[in-house]
């Protein structure tokens, strides 16, 4: 998913199956290289925005944080934003504004990732001991990060392709 996207939704809770431990390590191993190229992506946006808009000097810090609203979490934000509702509107100063959002995604994204990277690690370490082999494996996510494995060993595998035919030679 690009930095600015018009349409599309990220699934962020949802339960994929799987039929295979090797599945399962790929899948999360592409999760931890998607996040990644999604970090650099906003790495690279962020820093062009700072190159492209130095912020000036700071003045006094009482009367800097006195003055600056803040958002939702109590995070001291720039000026331009309101307040309608739940939601901060920035309507004068885009450009900081957006600088703003990029840096708390990837703010966001790095915790994602080093989440994502624990579920692996503990995945890997489980998968040797306590999941067995030839079982059907249903990974439960929440907000794009691994919460939970249930592994059904009752249920018959489906094969993914099934091909059958007779031929003839004339």
């Amino acid at each position: 998913m690009g930095l600015f996207t018009q349409a599309g939704v990220e699934l962020v809770s949802a339960i994929v199956k799987f039929y295979s431990k090797e599945d399962v390590s790929r899948y999360i191993k592409g999760l931890i290289e998607n996040y990644q190229k999604q970090i650099d992506q906003h790495g690279d946006k962020l820093g062009s925005l700072l190159r492209a808009d130095p912020q000036p000097p700071k003045q006094d810090r009482k009367e800097a944080k006195s003055d600056k609203p803040s958002d939702a979490k109590g995070r001291l934000t720039s000026k331009g934003w309101m307040k309608m509702g739940s939601m901060l509107f920035n309507t004068s100063d885009p450009r900081t504004g957006t600088t703003e959002v990029i840096f708390q995604i990837h703010e966001e994204m790095k915790q994602k990732l080093a989440r994502v990277a624990e579920s692996l690690k503990s995945f890997e370490e489980a998968s040797g001991s306590i999941i067995p082999d030839g079982a059907v494996y249903l990974l439960y996510l929440r907000n794009g990060v691994p919460e939970r494995l249930i592994v059904d060993s009752q249920e018959k595998k489906a094969s993914a392709f099934s091909f059958e035919g007779r031929f003839k030679i004339v």
